[in-house]
């Protein structure tokens, strides 16, 4: 489920507590499919008093590196894998029966030398692919790929104590990090892209 926030709402802060609600409105309502849903905000509002019910019931667990509930959240006799990201305005959450890693990504403008500079922490063999595209494409192709890598950080529980440069994307989207094999999807939404990844 995504979001788009308005213009006056776009801070770090409010990101993650609206990042937040929608997680909690997931696990309430328990969507699984795998689809990608444009959230109603006013439909989302309207179910305030039975989100606060299911947060204050299951709280806010956070591992080591700030994956939220890195054991998944037990319902019942089921338990949900989840995960949120945030881009300058833009919120999304998941829930998964296996565990998951999602990220987020804007597509930045910033000026190429920095992103060629920026993706200089990647894994070399994807260094070597982003410095082969046209500058008019690498923004991007660099957002592509930092949503990759952040969406198999966060799957790993690691964040960003991994390094960038010790697992590698490759064009099919599979990668093995902290040595364990990781396969990435990844939509493409308007000026943004949208990476999850599982476990193989």
């Amino acid at each position: 489920m995504a979001v788009a926030l308005p213009d006056y709402a776009k801070k770090r802060r409010t990101e993650s507590v609206v990042a937040a609600y929608l997680l909690y409105c997931l696990i309430l309502c328990r969507r699984t499919d795998g689809g990608l849903v444009w959230a109603d905000v006013n439909k989302l509002t309207s179910k305030s008093d039975k989100i606060l019910d299911i947060a204050a019931k299951i709280g806010w667990q956070t591992g080591e590196h700030g994956k939220p509930f890195p054991s998944g959240v037990n319902i019942g006799d089921t338990v949900l894998h989840v995960g949120l990201s945030h881009s300058r305005g833009l919120v999304c959450a998941a829930i998964s029966h296996a565990p998951i890693g999602i990220d987020l990504q804007v597509i930045p403008k910033m000026p190429p030398i920095r992103m060629l500079r920026i993706a200089k922490r990647f894994h070399p063999d994807e260094y070597a692919r982003l410095a082969t595209i046209e500058k008019t494409r690498l923004a991007d192709a660099f957002t592509r790929f930092w949503a990759c890598k952040e969406s198999a950080l966060k799957l790993s529980g690691t964040g960003l104590s991994t390094p960038l440069s010790s697992f590698c994307v490759k064009p099919d989207g599979t990668c093995v990090i902290n040595g364990r094999p990781a396969i990435i999807y990844v939509k493409n939404l308007h000026q943004a892209y949208l990476a999850f990844a599982q476990w193989l």
